[in-house]
């Protein structure tokens, strides 16, 4: 504290860093991952860290970076915890024991199933079903995610279900089947 040019931050007990991800490419992901570990596990004081993040690969680089046995940091200061929806539409914190990505595509599969299921479907949904796509073709090889998608007569991917995946911002009307 003696080398900082203000003393305002002398009491402070916690940094809240609330998802730094949501828009970078893995190779800066990872790479903010590891520096941020780096600068948690370099922390002299008693300040602890606060972090959120929906993205499963910085968690897993993240966690991996903080268990690494280097020295002055206890990997027993760590504790990882997840959001749990319960059944009344609230939110349990639960233990998170392992580096496992706490199967977000599961979570997003669920929800996108529960949406169907009560009619309740939003436009949001339509973003996580891209999610799930995007997460898919990468673990299958694919180079885009539309080609996971179901091909018309022709075999081309229909304009149309590859805008309801990435509109945002008008209005999506739902064709009638059935």
């Amino acid at each position: 504290p003696s080398d900082r040019e203000t003393n305002v931050f002398d009491q402070l007990e916690y940094v809240f860093i609330d998802d730094p991800v949501s828009s970078l490419d893995e190779n800066h992901l990872i790479e903010l991952a590891v520096d941020l570990a780096q600068l948690i596990k370099s922390n002299n004081s008693d300040v602890k860290f606060i972090i959120t993040t929906h993205n499963p690969l910085f968690y897993n680089v993240l966690h991996n970076e903080l268990n690494s046995d280097d020295g002055g940091y206890k990997k027993k200061w760590l504790d990882k915890y997840r959001m749990a929806r319960l059944d009344g539409g609230t939110f349990q914190l639960v233990q998170q024991p392992n580096d496992s990505p706490f199967s977000y595509h599961l979570y997003l599969k669920s929800e996108l199933e529960n949406a169907i299921e009560s009619g309740q479907l939003s436009k949001y949904h339509f973003n996580f079903l891209r999610n799930i796509l995007e997460k898919t073709s990468t673990f299958l090889g694919y180079k885009k995610w539309g080609d996971l998608l179901p091909k018309t007569d022709d075999g081309t991917t229909n304009p149309y279900e590859v805008r309801i995946t990435t509109e945002r911002n008008h209005p999506i009307t739902l064709p009638k089947t059935g």
